[in-house]
């Protein structure tokens, strides 16, 4: 096997997690539950990235129903 060094190491989470709450604050959402998350490495030729793919579901407010 060989060692893939691709940088980059947690900033698709990060993105992940500043997309999540932008479409919380755009759509008026009290906030959000990662449904499925998925990081890994794609060693495709001539180079290898990083991909992440996520589900999330957007959560209305319990105590305040109108938010």
């Amino acid at each position: 096997m060989k060692s893939l060094f691709t940088g980059g190491d947690g900033e698709a989470r990060q993105v992940f997690l500043r997309n999540a709450r932008q479409l919380v604050e755009a759509g008026g959402f009290a906030g959000y539950e990662i449904v499925r998350y998925e990081e890994g490495i794609e060693s495709t030729r001539p180079f290898a990235h990083r991909y992440a793919n996520a589900e999330i579901q957007l959560v209305r407010s319990h105590i305040f129903p109108a938010l």
